[in-house]
């Protein structure tokens, strides 16, 4: 239990820390307008929860 308690914590950590994806929604931004910047920080958040749920769930 201990072991899916850190991956937790580190997987919040890792998806909080800014990296490409700041950059391609700043640049939608920029470009597109904030509605538009919006919508892609909502879409790679929503791809983030995926992929860090996945490997904390347990197998089947």
């Amino acid at each position: 239990m201990r072991l899916g308690e850190c991956a937790v914590g580190v997987l919040a950590v890792l998806t909080m820390l800014p990296g490409p994806d700041m950059a391609v929604v700043t640049r939608r931004a920029a470009t597109s307008g904030w509605q538009d910047g919006l919508r892609t920080a909502g879409e790679i958040t929503a791809g983030l929860l995926v992929w860090s749920v996945l490997p904390a769930s347990p197998p089947s």
